[in-house]
Formats: C-alpha cells, structure tokens, sequence
C-alpha cells in the first residue's frame, strides 16, 4: 500500500496573501492621493501677540508665511470670558512682497471687553 501524505490546500495562505495585497495597494493610493492633490497655495499664520489692555478693544500681532507673490486674507477674532465671541476683524489684506513671512498688529474693536483673541484663518486670494 502507498503511502500518502496530505498537504495543506493553501486556502489560507491565499487570503492571508490577498489581503496583504489589498493592504499595500490602498495604502498605496492613500499616499498617491495625500501627496499628489492640489491643495493650491500652502499658507500658514500664527498669532504672536495679544494686548487687552483696554476694554473697547484688543490688540493683535500676528505673522502670515506664504509665496511673497500672493497676497491673502485673514480674520482675527476677539474672545470675552467663557470664550464668546466679542468681535471679529475681517478682511485683513496681506499683500503681496518680498518676504514670504510677514508681521502684521491689527486692533479689533470691540463693545465688551475682550480677554483673548485669535487669527481664525487665513487664505491666498490672488496672485501674479
């Protein structure tokens, strides 16, 4: 009588191999979509800082890094107690110029008094 052996049909192994595939090729495109997206101009701001010394209006200093080509837009908001918000400075113009990091001291008005305040955002809205 011959003797036989059995051997794995390998069932496994394929599914664990298929879904290793699957793994590599969506991280993959995750990396393709990530790095190859146009997310248009990059531009970053921070504030630097903050005088609440009067209580009709706050002091803001803050600085905007872009291409010195474009020129952009932000908005600095004032917060009260419990973080409400007591006014909002819209419409700051960053122009375009030969630095890409800038500084700029905004003063936001404000009808109660302010305790902190904040650049909310900033975004390119032209260029050469």
């Amino acid at each position: 009588m011959a003797e036989t052996s059995e051997t794995p049909d390998g069932g496994v192994a394929k599914y664990v191999f298929t879904a290793f595939a699957l793994a590599v090729l969506a991280l993959g495109l995750w990396v393709v979509f990530v790095f190859a997206a146009d997310e248009g101009p990059r531009i970053s701001f921070r504030t630097l800082a903050v005088q609440v010394g009067d209580p009709e209006e706050v002091v803001v200093t803050f600085e905007v890094t872009k291409d010195p080509a474009l020129t952009a837009e932000c908005q600095v908001t004032a917060t009260g107690d419990d973080r409400e918000i007591v006014n909002r400075l819209t419409g700051i113009r960053i122009p375009a110029g030969t630095e890409p990091t800038t500084t700029h001291t905004v003063t936001v008005r404000t009808d109660q008094r302010a305790t902190d305040a904040t650049v909310t955002y900033c975004a390119v809205t032209g260029g050469p």
